[in-house]
């Protein structure tokens, strides 16, 4: 009499190259499912909404197959899974240290608006342990002792496996997606505080240093446009970097179109137009678009028009032009301008100012932004998950070195810090 030979469980095949099928189909569930969540905000340009959430892996399978975005399937619009080879044999401690983790990418397809595509690139090693460690899941009871996971009624065990597979991956993916999102988003912001920084200690070295050394008078000349356009250049991408930030913790993101969440300057335009108020952490932000827009024209001169920051020594400090010779320009208040006309050229719009209240105008913000964003965020997630220590999440503002003289400088120009002067918008 033959045995009849039994079918090996999928989750239990160890030993090929690759984990079997099955477990591929629970990476597509775990990214379809990611991508429902994260297109479920945007119902005029997704299939999907907040409901959508709760159905059935097999469920969202069958939508995802019907429903057309343009002309294409969902899965072929929101989900994508490519597979990274590596034909080189290494060592296990180097595929763990180095190969083990792949990438994402969470952006909108070339050809569509407002949809958000989950690509994943998974690694060899990734996909064979994470299978290979696949087991079934237990709860501990009150004796202490390992008790095998029930699963739901009429499920098989292949399927109830399927469905555990899918929940960690999914699981993965968002611990990928936070890391992502807010961490980058949270170094990038720190990146380009620093590069300001940085900038800032150059600005006061010079500044306090001209007058008594020749040498450092006409390095300071020599790199005077580069130094500012670099200030502002940063100064728009440290914007741009608060904002997506402040963004992502917002309730009211679904308020604001599409394109104009992927930049400070797109939403400063929009903003101009927007007459319902936001609520915090967006409010910050609105109440910088005048600001901004000074900042974004100033920096779009150098980098864009060819503007130069040619410096004018006085006797008691140095001037330079904002803003390109011969343009009408909405002036600044008149503490920015020499009170005497000696640098001041035939034209009244053509008047140097005082680089150092220009650079107080230009960093003081930063320093506010840095600290109500990181007291809202504080405030957050002490209500989220308990105290904690401001220093934690103040996003404090680190300069090295002299971050003291900096301060100094401030103190020095506080008339530069008056709320109406930042309500309205510059060189325009």
């Amino acid at each position: 009499m033959k045995k009849t030979k039994t079918k090996q469980k999928w989750w239990k095949l160890r030993g090929a190259d690759s984990p079997p099928a099955e477990y591929n189909e629970c990476y597509l569930r775990a990214l379809r499912r990611l991508a429902v969540t994260l297109n479920c905000h945007a119902p005029r340009s997704s299939p999907f909404n907040t409901a959508s959430r709760k159905k059935s892996d097999l469920e969202l399978q069958d939508i995802f197959r019907q429903k057309k975005i343009g002309s294409i399937d969902a899965n072929a619009a929101l989900v994508n899974h490519e597979l990274i080879e590596r034909h080189q044999e290494l060592e296990d401690f180097d595929q763990a240290e180095n190969l083990f983790y792949g990438d994402f990418d969470f952006s909108c397809p070339r050809g569509f608006k407002n949809i958000v595509r989950v690509t994943h690139r998974s690694t060899p090693a990734f996909r064979k342990w994470s299978f290979e460690r696949l087991l079934w899941p237990t709860l501990e009871t009150p004796q202490a002792e390992a008790e095998r996971l029930k699963k739901r009624a009429g499920e098989t065990d292949a399927e109830f496996m399927m469905s555990c597979a899918s929940n960690y991956l999914l699981k993965n993916f968002w611990h990928n997606y936070v890391h992502r999102q807010i961490q980058d988003l949270y170094s990038e912001e720190r990146h380009y505080s620093h590069n300001i920084s940085t900038l800032l200690y150059y600005f006061l070295y010079y500044l306090s240093n001209y007058r008594n050394d020749e040498r450092v008078k006409w390095d300071f000349y020599s790199r005077l446009t580069l130094d500012i356009e670099q200030l502002l250049t940063n100064t728009r991408s440290f914007l741009d970097s608060s904002y997506r930030l402040a963004l992502l913790f917002s309730d009211e993101r679904s308020r604001i179109p599409g394109r104009r969440q992927k930049s400070f300057g797109k939403f400063a335009d929009w903003d101009q137009g927007n007459n319902k108020p936001f609520d915090l952490p967006l409010s910050f932000m609105s109440e910088l678009v005048p600001w901004g827009l000074t900042i974004r024209r100033v920096r779009d001169d150098y980098v864009h028009r060819g503007h130069e920051a040619l410096p004018f020594w006085g006797s008691d400090d140095v001037f330079f032009y904002p803003y390109l010779s011969g343009q009408k320009v909405s002036p600044m208040p008149d503490l920015f301008y020499r009170s005497d006309s000696a640098l001041q050229t035939a034209e009244d719009s053509m008047k140097p100012i005082y680089l150092r209240k220009f650079v107080v105008y230009a960093v003081a913000p930063i320093f506010a932004v840095e600290q109500v964003l990181g007291r809202y965020f504080h405030d957050l997630f002490s209500s989220k998950y308990g105290p904690s220590s401001l220093d934690d999440f103040a996003c404090p503002f680190k300069a090295n070195p002299s971050i003291q003289a900096l301060y100094e400088l401030v103190g020095q120009n506080k008339e530069c810090l008056e709320r109406e002067i930042y309500k309205k918008t510059y060189f325009i």
